[in-house]
């Protein structure tokens, strides 16, 4: 996990682009689906996503950032408790906005 993180800090700092930056949250996501803490980190992951959709607006790359999101979570919504259930909805619906919009 820390390799994954030093190298996408890495790119992210180096020649910064869209797959850098967006990585670095969907990392994030993973390690708190993991260690089911997604509830108390959806909010602050959410506004991450929202604050990169300001910058980068490209509907096609979000469809792909709520595709992949989606292969993750969905799985996830079936074996969390309620409030990751809730969190991950909520992370499903703010990202499908964003690729729609």
């Amino acid at each position: 996990m820390r390799a994954v993180q030093e190298s996408l800090a890495r790119a992210a700092s180096e020649r910064p682009d869209f797959w850098s930056v967006v990585g670095q949250i969907e990392l994030r996501v993973l390690a708190a689906v993991a260690a089911q803490r997604l509830a108390g980190e959806s909010a602050a992951l959410i506004g991450d996503f929202r604050d990169l959709k300001a910058r980068v607006p490209a509907l096609g790359m979000w469809d792909s950032v709520h595709s992949e999101a989606r292969f993750t979570l969905e799985p996830y919504l079936g074996m969390a408790d309620t409030a990751e259930k809730r969190a991950a909805q909520a992370l499903l619906g703010a990202l499908a906005e964003m690729a729609a919009s």
